[in-house]
């Protein structure tokens, strides 16, 4: 009865042990897979602050250059306003041609009773060049009318009569 008592004892003695064998392998399985998903999430988490600090970067940078572009956008601007402003200084220098083409035109009417047309009005441009040459001959004829009035000194040649001068404007035109 020992025996089968120490055979009893023994017999529950193995299946004890085998059974803490089998618990510690799996609890020491389930030990392995809970490190494993903790090394997973770690990854993981590291990929999306890694994913997080690239796109970060990424909207830095596309911010500063559009930064950068919308200064130079502006510094073009700046520029192309100079230059219209420059633009607009010719523009106001042709209005004042224009307008002293208009007056030598009406000086010519209220001096003569022949009023002198372009032939073609249309072209400003040429209607410019020419009130120019009519402003440049009616100053000419101007400083001959006051030369007229004061008599030269001596030695100095005469200045040139008015026939002189309308006969030029007459060859010019």
């Amino acid at each position: 009865m020992r025996s089968e008592l120490g055979k009893l004892s023994l017999d529950r003695l193995f299946r004890v042990e085998a059974e803490q064998r089998k618990r510690a392998t799996v609890l020491e399985s389930e030990g392995m897979r809970e490190s494993a998903i903790n090394v997973a999430e770690g990854q993981k988490q590291a990929q999306i602050l890694a994913s997080k600090a690239e796109k970060a970067e990424k909207i830095n940078k596309a911010a500063g250059e559009a930064s950068a572009m919308l200064v130079r956008a502006k510094a073009e601007a700046i520029q192309l306003l100079a230059a219209a402003l420059a633009q607009q200084r010719s523009a106001a220098a042709s209005l004042s041609v224009t307008e002293q083409y208009v007056s030598a035109f009406s000086k010519l009417a209220k001096d003569s009773n022949t009023v002198l047309l372009p032939a073609n009005t249309s072209d400003i441009t040429h209607m410019v060049a020419q009130a120019l040459g009519i402003y440049t001959t009616l100053t000419k004829m101007q400083a001959a009318k006051t030369q007229d009035e004061i008599p030269p000194a001596h030695g100095d040649p005469q200045a040139p009569s008015t026939e002189v001068l309308k006969a030029e404007q007459a060859t010019s035109s």
